[in-house]
C-alpha cells in the first residue's frame, strides 16, 4: 500500500495534480524505488484513524470486501467500454464477456453489500468523495 501510495502520489504531483513533494531516491538502480515522508506520515496517520475508528478487525475485513469487489466490478465495466469502443469488438461479444464476468463478480458484491453498515461504507465514502472530485 505504501509502496502504491508513493506512486500515485509522485505521478499526481507530476501531472500538476498535487504540489511539489519530497522525494527522495533509495536505490541507484531502481527508478521506481522511492520514500516520500510527506506520504509516509499521511498513510500512517490514516491507518491510525481507520484502527481507532473500526475498533475491530472484522469492521476492517468488511471494509476490504466491498473495496475489492467494487474494484472488481468498476474494472470489469472498463474492460466492457475498451472492448466496445477500443477494440470494436460486436455487441454480442461484448455483451456476452459482460454477462460471465459481471455476472460472477455482481454476485460478490452483493454479497459484500450487506456489510456496509459494519465497515463497508468507508470505501463506498471515499468513490462517492473521489468520483465528485
Amino acid at each position: 500500500m505504501v509502496s502504491g501510495s508513493y506512486s500515485m502520489t509522485r505521478q499526481a504531483v507530476q501531472l500538476g495534480y498535487l504540489p511539489p513533494m519530497t522525494v527522495r531516491q533509495t536505490s541507484e538502480s531502481a527508478a521506481g524505488q522511492i520514500y516520500m515522508p510527506a506520504v509516509n506520515w499521511l498513510v500512517f496517520v490514516a491507518v491510525m484513524v481507520l484502527v481507532v475508528t473500526f475498533h475491530s478487525a472484522t469492521n476492517l475485513a468488511n471494509a476490504y470486501g466491498v473495496a475489492v469487489t467494487g474494484t472488481f466490478v468498476t474494472t470489469t465495466c472498463m474492460l466492457l467500454v475498451l472492448t466496445r469502443v477500443g477494440w470494436r469488438w460486436p455487441r454480442w461479444r461484448v455483451a456476452l464477456l459482460g454477462l460471465v464476468l459481471l455476472g460472477l463478480e455482481l454476485v460478490f458484491f452483493a454479497g459484500n453489500v450487506l456489510e456496509v453498515v459494519s465497515g463497508g461504507w468507508l470505501p463506498l465514502g471515499v468513490a462517492v468523495v473521489l468520483l465528485t472530485i
